[in-house]
């Protein structure tokens, strides 16, 4: 397929995606700390009232890992942002690929259970690995 075609499609897809439910970007807990941290803060600030059509790829480019910060209505809503500039510049982007695929390729154990909120629990995995490795 070629790119041009994807990006239509993509375009196209997302057109219709409602506005997050009241304009929340961010989880209001993240990685089980019972309140938002200062990055989600930071998020929602900075996404707040923004469209995804009217992102620009360096924009979600600075802010290329915070996928797994918003909520679900978020994500949905702002992934086209994440993939356009992946496809039709995947050199320049390339982070933001790599970003895409750890994101929304969660670990088997993680996959989706009933009333299970797979996407929370992978951020904490993540997030819990990285300060390991941190120590």
């Amino acid at each position: 397929m070629k790119r041009r075609m994807l990006v239509k499609q993509i375009k196209t897809a997302f057109a219709d995606v409602p506005y997050p439910v009241d304009g929340n970007i961010t989880k209001t807990s993240c990685y089980g700390l019972g309140c938002r941290c200062a990055e989600c803060y930071e998020i929602q600030e900075k996404f707040a009232g923004k469209s995804w059509q009217e992102l620009t790829a360096d924009f979600v480019a600075y802010h290329y890992d915070s996928l797994h910060l918003f909520t679900s209505s978020a994500l949905h809503y702002y992934l086209p942002a994440y993939l356009l500039p992946s496809i039709e510049d995947p050199v320049e982007y390339c982070q933001l690929s790599d970003c895409l695929v750890f994101c929304l390729c969660p670990p088997k154990q993680l996959l989706p259970k009933e009333d299970d909120d797979w996407f929370q629990k992978f951020g904490e995995t993540r997030y819990d690995y990285f300060i390991e490795r941190m120590k």
